[in-house]
């Protein structure tokens, strides 16, 4: 599947989905203490950024990983220009990730390694 044929198939249906190596997969949901995590990261950020043009983004969001997969953090900083109707980060700087026990491995090694190859293709970096 491509990223186009992806995004087009998940209006179609409801749900958290990565795209990984060509196939859909579905994502657990957040819970309440994750929820609250968030609310608070994306309050405190997004005070300090007013009036940058880094601006932060929600689990909504997907991040381009050059491999081709496309990922959703939990939240994140967008330092670009996205298009109001892309639904990826134009040029991420930041991506949070809250650990729960059922993904703190995948999120610790496999999507953090992932996340690192974003930071060399973002040509605006940090605000």
């Amino acid at each position: 599947m491509t990223p186009d044929e992806f995004y087009a198939w998940l209006k179609t249906l409801d749900g958290k989905y990565d795209l990984v190596d060509g196939e859909p997969v579905m994502m657990a949901g957040a819970n309440n203490r994750d929820d609250r995590i968030v609310r608070s990261a994306l309050r405190h950020i997004g005070n300090h950024l007013d009036g940058h043009r880094c601006q932060p983004f929600t689990a909504d969001v997907y991040i381009r990983i050059p491999t081709g997969n496309r990922r959703q953090g939990d939240m994140g900083i967008d330092c670009g220009t996205p298009e109001d109707a892309s639904m990826e980060a134009d040029a991420p700087a930041m991506v949070l990730e809250i650990l729960s026990p059922t993904t703190r491995l995948f999120d610790r090694y496999e999507k953090i390694e992932e996340s690192k190859t974003v930071s060399r293709f973002s040509p605006r970096g940090w605000c």
